[in-house]
């Protein structure tokens, strides 16, 4: 019986932990595969606002990503105005949340973009070289109830933007939590060796 009621702890305190890394809002942009310049997004996903972005299709002659990446975005579209690219997503609770995004310059010209990111509360600005391969970027952010506002801005006004691809927005577990879960790890430990000896 003791058995059956430590496995049962153990699966919800396994349970427990898996749910709280579980991403909240995934985005690959590979829904829009029809891509195209100046993107129009459809209601209730995406904004675009004081500019335009491009949806990239893979195979088009602007592919520039790994092949079967799938689309992604071009953050400065094709009108030499950048576009705010932004949502507001659903989170279960107010708190901390990390947002994990692939940035790439972009590989047709040397310089090097300014990309502005906000994710709730936080705001930071990265600079991926064009020379250099996507590089995959964690910021974390805080909401104050159950939505969570998203943005992406690049800096540069030439139809040659930042390259922005697979997004990710997790809840990131209360240290209060992380620490009774592994309390309840040590515990059932604990319970196990006195069973043995």
């Amino acid at each position: 019986m003791k058995f059956r009621m430590l496995a049962v702890a153990a699966a919800m305190l396994l349970s427990a932990a898996a749910h709280a890394s579980s991403p909240v809002f995934i985005e690959n942009f590979d829904e829009y595969a029809a891509g195209g310049l100046n993107f129009v997004f459809p209601a209730n996903t995406w904004t675009v606002s004081g500019g335009t972005v491009d949806i990239v299709p893979e195979g088009s002659q602007f592919y520039f990503l790994p092949v079967a990446n799938g689309e992604y975005v071009d953050l400065d579209g094709s009108t030499n105005a950048a576009g705010l690219l932004s949502r507001t997503i659903a989170v279960p609770v107010a708190g901390e949340y990390s947002m994990t995004f692939e940035l790439a310059g972009n590989f047709r010209n040397g310089g090097t973009e300014a990309t502005t990111v906000t994710l709730g509360s936080t705001t930071a600005t990265f600079t991926p070289s064009s020379e250099t391969s996507t590089q995959t970027i964690t910021i974390t952010g805080y909401s104050t109830g159950t939505s969570l506002y998203i943005a992406f801005q690049d800096a540069s006004h030439d139809n040659i933007g930042s390259l922005l691809d697979n997004i990710s927005v997790s809840a990131v577990p209360e240290p209060g939590n992380l620490a009774l879960m592994l309390a309840g790890v040590a515990a059932l430990g604990a319970v196990a060796r006195r069973r043995r000896g």
